[in-house]
């Protein structure tokens, strides 16, 4: 005889999914405590959805010390002028934290209030010591990604995990490290990663995708979810999204890669920094079954020509055309415009 009430809770928020009507929710969560957790979670998560801002420097180069940003809800341009220096790189965005790397600091602070966490510094990357003169001239691709497991304002057990550039590969941070901890040199050419279902996914830029599992007191448990997409599906780089509580376009029990031609009434933004979806019935203002992406192609910005930031559109995959999201006569945008998802206090 099963006993309802002893279903882990990966089971419990895969059935809350499920519900797509608040009223069912509540009833669900007035089973017992552990479904009302659950129930409390689903919801929150649910009501965090919102469209993300696109981040960029403060408009006409007013100065070099704060950054501006576009709402696509009313295409609208926010000089909030929040202060993210330009020298700043800015590597990842979640539960309305920013990662922001410089050559002396790495930190994440909390863009609705005046909470910072410093971290640990490149030179702290435990495989191979990089000097501070390098750190000076290319601190911009020594870090690659870095994402939150929680918010560090509500749990104080959170995880990062970060992509170093210099070599593609994956470390973690826990609260009170010195270090950053290396994952096993396998998982190389990593080229993004995602917090999805309480564990890290990464995926490289074969195509293969793993999951990394912190609820463990020893080191993180590994498995593979996906291997090599089909022969000819090339790509320099990946992302990976959830999207309806699934994370696109993977087959976890075939362990393989499923063509899409519709993002079924979803809207995807990707992005360097920032991946995620939303509904397009929530925001009629956007394109449904489309995709937002920003400018990833740094070695835009280095080459005689000084056209990087322009790569960023968006893409229908109905019509398979591309049209400008943020209109600008900027020939050179730099820093790079990127998505951050948006602090829940904030009501731009």
């Amino acid at each position: 005889e099963i006993n309802w009430l002893d279903l882990p809770d990966h089971i419990l928020s895969l059935i809350a999914d499920l519900l797509n009507r608040e009223k069912d929710l509540i009833h669900f969560g007035a089973v017992c405590h552990p479904w009302q957790s659950v129930c409390i979670d689903t919801l929150t998560r649910r009501r965090s959805h919102r469209l993300p801002l696109l981040m960029f420097a403060t408009e006409y180069y007013q100065d070099d010390q704060t950054r501006s940003f576009y709402n696509l809800t009313d295409s609208t341009v926010y000089d909030a002028q929040v202060q993210v220096p330009h020298n700043m790189h800015c590597p990842g965005s979640s539960h309305g934290w920013l990662f922001t790397v410089c050559p002396k600091t790495f930190k994440v602070p909390f863009l609705s209030s005046n909470n910072e966490i410093t971290l640990p510094p490149l030179t702290a990357f435990q495989h191979g010591f990089v000097g501070d003169n390098i750190l000076e001239n290319f601190y911009v691709g020594f870090l690659e990604k870095a994402v939150l497991s929680s918010n560090p304002a509500s749990d104080p057990n959170y995880v990062i995990m970060a992509i170093n550039n210099g070599s593609y590969k994956l470390a973690f941070y826990k609260p009170g490290d010195n270090v950053w901890t290396s994952l096993d040199s396998r998982f190389v050419r990593i080229v993004d990663i995602i917090y999805y279902r309480d564990r890290f996914y990464v995926i490289n830029r074969e195509g293969q995708v793993f999951s990394f599992d912190f609820n463990h007191e020893e080191a993180p448990k590994v498995s593979t979810i996906a291997l090599h997409p089909p022969e000819g599906v090339r790509a320099d780089q990946r992302y990976l999204v959830e999207s309806s509580g699934y994370l696109l376009q993977l087959d976890p029990i075939e362990q393989k890669w499923v063509e899409l031609d519709n993002l079924g009434g979803r809207i995807l933004f990707l992005g360097h920094n920032t991946s995620l979806s939303v509904s397009a019935s929530d925001f009629p203002e956007c394109k449904p079954n489309s995709i937002y992406f920003t400018d990833d192609y740094y070695d835009g910005y280095y080459e005689e020509s000084g056209f990087g930031g322009h790569d960023m559109g968006v893409y229908d995959l109905k019509n398979r055309t591309i049209e400008w999201h943020y209109p600008t006569e900027a020939k050179w945008i730099y820093p790079p415009p990127v998505w951050i998802e948006r602090p829940l206090r904030w009501n731009l």
